[in-house]
């Protein structure tokens, strides 16, 4: 049987036992039999390998990639800021599907996520508000979110990251303005 075809009905069997369809103890007798006993993770491993790690190389490009476009380039202020929401987009959705796959790096999509939506909104304010004391309420309130997502999610290394990075900021914003 080829692998593709493999791959489509392990897939199917988890769609099964996902929603029910059938005992879980029989859909985890068909896994095995059609994994050939390495389980469905060392499968599933296998088949997605190389294409994963190209994507999970392209979205973490996609940090110093922002850098590069807000910082170095001659682009326009408009094309930069799409660029930024393109990429913000991106990491999102991988993100997303990270998730619904179960992989193991979701947690690196998330971040991805997480610090381009930081840079995005740092972008816009510095481009868009004058006062000085938008930009640390801005990242302040950034890191409050990321806890909150953390806390909503159960992730505690994302709460953990972002009450140090609350702190870091507290400690600059009071050793920047006085």
């Amino acid at each position: 049987m080829s692998a593709e075809r493999k791959r489509i009905i392990i897939e199917e069997i988890n769609y099964w036992k996902e929603h029910k369809l059938l005992p879980e103890e029989q859909c985890n007798f068909l896994l095995a039999l059609y994994t050939q006993g390495e389980g469905q993770e060392r499968h599933l491993q296998t088949t997605y390998k190389r294409p994963f790690i190209i994507y999970l190389l392209l979205l973490i490009l996609l940090i110093p990639f922002s850098i590069i476009i807000t910082n170095f380039t001659q682009i326009s202020l408009t094309l930069q800021i799409i660029l930024m929401i393109l990429f913000l987009s991106f990491s999102s959705l991988s993100y997303y599907l990270f998730k619904k796959h179960q992989f193991q790096y979701t947690f690196v999509a998330l971040l991805t996520t997480l610090i381009l939506l930081l840079f995005t909104t740092v972008f816009v304010v510095n481009h868009f508000f004058v006062n000085p004391f938008v930009l640390p309420v801005i990242i302040l309130m950034n890191f409050i979110g990321w806890f909150v997502f953390g806390r909503w999610q159960k992730l505690k290394l994302l709460q953990i990251i972002s009450v140090i990075s609350f702190i870091f900021t507290c400690f600059y914003i009071i050793f920047q303005f006085t």
